[in-house]
């Protein structure tokens, strides 16, 4: 493989804190850009994991050119509406 995978992440809540410890440590990922409804805790996550690009909503993360795959972060119920638009991009 070359290069890197970039990972966005959708949703900075309890659960997503193990995923972006295990990718922060995985070779070949890269922890290219987070989103999430409160700015507080995109902020704290963000800078905690060395994420530059911060969005507010997961629409614009899934347009950011750098985010090749995902990790939805989120509560179970909103899993299918981002999880198919994500395919879609």
């Amino acid at each position: 493989m070359t290069g890197s995978i970039g990972l966005g992440l959708i949703g900075c809540g309890i659960i997503s804190e193990a995923h972006l410890k295990a990718s922060a440590q995985a070779k070949g990922l890269r922890l290219a850009a987070a989103s999430n409804r409160s700015e507080a805790r995109l902020q704290a996550v963000a800078e905690r994991y060395g994420i530059a690009r911060r969005y507010r909503n997961w629409q614009e993360l899934l347009q950011d050119h750098g985010v090749d795959a995902v990790l939805i972060c989120l509560p179970e119920g909103l899993h299918e509406e981002v999880s198919v638009e994500a395919l879609r991009q």
